[in-house]
């Protein structure tokens, strides 16, 4: 049997069309690996990037944490130095040498004025500021007012625990 031929005629493949869509195939393959690769490398670099924030804030932390903490010891360290100035100065009187308690008063006073954060202290350091020691063979009211300014700055700051 033979087959019907009808009046048309295949036309022959051509051999440019096949390449050409082997090669754009092969294109939008590669466009598809390379926005995938690109997509991949943004999201590990945002990965990457949030991780280095995250640390980087933590690290602030940290250190704001350690600032304060040696922002209060430094101050505790003045506040007690301004104690053993009140101390030095009173022993200064008792050996009746008036010069050097003062210049203890006038140590002591700075030292409290740069400790801060205490009212009461501030307070003491402006009566401390006020103060004279005068030269005199009568100690005891002199003796009186030190020990009242060491009187107020134990109220003031009272021992640790």
């Amino acid at each position: 049997m033979t087959e019907p031929t009808s009046g048309k005629v295949a036309a022959p493949a051509s051999k440019g069309s096949g390449r050409g869509r082997a090669i754009g195939i092969g294109a939008a393959a590669v466009a598809v690996a390379l926005g995938a690769a690109y997509g991949t490398g943004r999201y590990q670099g945002m990965l990457t990037t949030d991780a280095a924030e995250k640390r980087a804030s933590e690290r602030e932390l940290e250190k704001k944490r350690a600032t304060g903490e040696f922002d209060a010891q430094r101050d505790r360290a003045l506040r007690l130095e301004a104690r053993r100035r009140l101390d030095l100065a009173l022993r200064s009187v008792e050996e009746r040498n008036f010069g050097v308690a003062e210049q203890h008063l006038a140590k002591a006073k700075v030292l409290i004025g740069r400790a801060k954060g205490d009212a009461a202290l501030d307070k003491l350091a402006a009566d401390i500021g006020e103060g004279k020691l005068p030269a005199t063979d009568d100690l005891a009211s002199t003796r009186d007012k030190l020990r009242g300014y060491l009187v107020a700055f134990d109220a003031a700051l009272p021992p640790a625990e």
